[in-house]
């Protein structure tokens, strides 16, 4: 058994401060909602993104590209929202 066996485990530890920590990982959490990934809470959810990802890399890269896209797009409607608002 490896050290890092738990992908979740090397995301929190590459975050110390908690608040921060917490903070990523209820992004996490939406990036996995928005993929449509299923599991038992975010440890077996993270592990699924991981086989997944191991056995097709590019629908990892096409996934995370298209959540940018997607958040970004949201930020944009967002801010162009609020400047018709003033």
């Amino acid at each position: 058994m490896e050290m890092y066996d738990d992908p979740l485990t090397v995301f929190r530890d590459a975050l110390p401060n908690l608040l921060t920590r917490d903070t990523y990982e209820r992004r996490l959490e939406k990036f996995f909602k928005f993929l449509d990934l299923q599991g038992n809470g975010l440890e077996s959810i993270a592990q699924t993104f991981v086989v997944k990802a191991k056995e097709n890399p590019n629908w990892a890269v096409s996934s995370i590209m298209k959540y940018h896209l997607y958040y970004n797009f949201n930020v944009i409607i967002i801010l162009v929202n609020r400047s018709l608002l003033n």
